[in-house]
Parts: C-alpha cells; structure tokens; sequence
C-alpha cells in the first residue's frame, strides 16, 4: 500500500523544463519600496529594490540590482552586477552597517571563479576563492530573475543559486502553483503564486 502511495505522488510532482530565461520585464531605472512589519504588522523599517542598466564591472552589457533594507538597528545594501545574456552575475557588494561597526563582503565572479574579500568589522579581511558552477545566479536577484521565466501553472525549472556570504551553490527548484489575483496600494493585479 505504502509503495502504490509512493508511486502516485512521484507522479503528482511538476514535469522540470529547461532553463529558459526571456527578455528582461523590467526597465532601466525601475524601483520597488516595501514596509518591512513585525509580526504584531509595526512598521520596523524600510527596503527599496532598484534595477538600472549597466555596471562598472560589466559594461554597458549588463544589469545592476541594487537592494537597501533599513530597519531600527541595521542597514545592509546589497548590489548585483549580472550580464544582460543569462543574467550570470559578474560582480556583488553587501555591506551591512549597525551600532558594532559595519561589515562587507564583496565578489568578483569569473565564469566558474569566484573571488571573495570579507571585511569584518575591524577592518580586517580575508581573501577566499571558491569554484562554483558556471551557470549560477546569485541569490538576490532570484526574486526578479523569475519574472523572465516562461511561467504557467505547472511550470517547473532548476538552477544554481549562489550566495557569496556564505560561499556556497544551492540547487533551486521555482514551481507555479496557480494563478492568483492580488491587491497592493497600486492596484489589483494578475500574478502567479511560485
């Protein structure tokens, strides 16, 4: 009985397509704002998402993410440089400042290399450099990465997600569940639960 329950599940889970990103959705110079709450709903601070073409270390041919949280104790900016083609990620920026001092960690990324400085809080850093796939996609731009993605009900891709902080790929697997209608202060709109 168990085995026949085990056989009917495995067919319940999402057929996985290729990797197939589109075009970019976004446009140069796009910025989302977000109330960050706790759980009592007490706006604790803020956090901004911005997307603009170009970037220092990748040339005009190429996107940068630049994502701000602030809240009663910390501030942390993160930015993301990612080619335009595949949206691979070429260089990373975090830096997070509170009472204690502020801390950074920032990557280069050379197709298969990625070389780490994290600067502590005294100012000391350490140099790491770590192999990671040539096919990731660093883990913050995730978020606005799926709006490229073919997405339907059913839908399912994998990929690489790479978090230079901690130096390691996670595999990712982006599922749709369903559509769905939501209700923001800008409107109301048609959107996929993923």
């Amino acid at each position: 009985m168990a085995l026949l329950a085990l056989l009917l599940l495995a067919g319940c889970s999402p057929q996985v397509q290729p990797l197939v990103f589109g075009e970019p959705v976004w446009q140069d110079g796009e910025t989302s704002a977000y109330r960050v709450t706790n759980v009592e709903g007490r706006v604790v601070g803020e956090a901004t998402v911005s997307l603009h073409a170009g970037g220092e270390h990748a040339g005009g041919d190429a996107w940068t993410l630049r994502r701000a949280v602030q809240d009663v104790a910390v501030y942390e900016e993160v930015v993301v440089e990612f080619r335009s083609q595949g949206y691979t990620p070429v260089y990373t920026d975090l830096v997070r400042r509170d009472g204690a001092g502020s801390q950074r960690v920032e990557a280069t990324i050379d197709r298969a290399q990625v070389n780490i400085a994290l600067t502590n809080r005294l100012g000391n850093t350490v140099y790491e450099r770590v192999s990671a796939p040539s096919d990731i996609r660093d883990e913050r731009t995730l978020l606005t990465l799926v709006r490229t993605l073919p997405l339907a009900p059913g839908y399912a891709v994998r990929l690489n997600s790479f978090l230079p902080v901690v130096g390691q790929t996670e595999r990712v697997t982006v599922v749709v569940d369903k559509a769905e209608t939501i209700t923001v202060p800008a409107g109301t709109f048609a959107a996929w639960k993923v």
